[in-house]
């Protein structure tokens, strides 16, 4: 889900895995500057869910779609 930027309460355009890899970002609307401090426990605790979904994708990538990928039909 995006996240708004704070100070303007405009879209920013990104996810908690770009704040992950980004900690600092600037509003592209307002221009304010976010440092965004992520704890070690919520990056490994994030990571995790994230292979838990790669991997039900590929246990199921022949019977499912996933993301933008509608065209497959079951």
């Amino acid at each position: 889900m995006p996240l708004p930027c704070p100070a303007c309460k405009q879209q920013l355009g990104v996810d908690l895995l770009f704040l992950m890899q980004h900690p600092v970002a600037q509003c592209p609307h307002c221009k304010s500057v976010m440092e965004f401090d992520v704890p070690d426990d919520v990056k490994k605790q994030v990571a995790a869910a994230f292979k838990n979904i790669e991997d039900i994708k590929a246990e199921y990538k022949d019977i499912a779609t996933f993301g933008d990928h509608k065209s497959k039909l079951i």
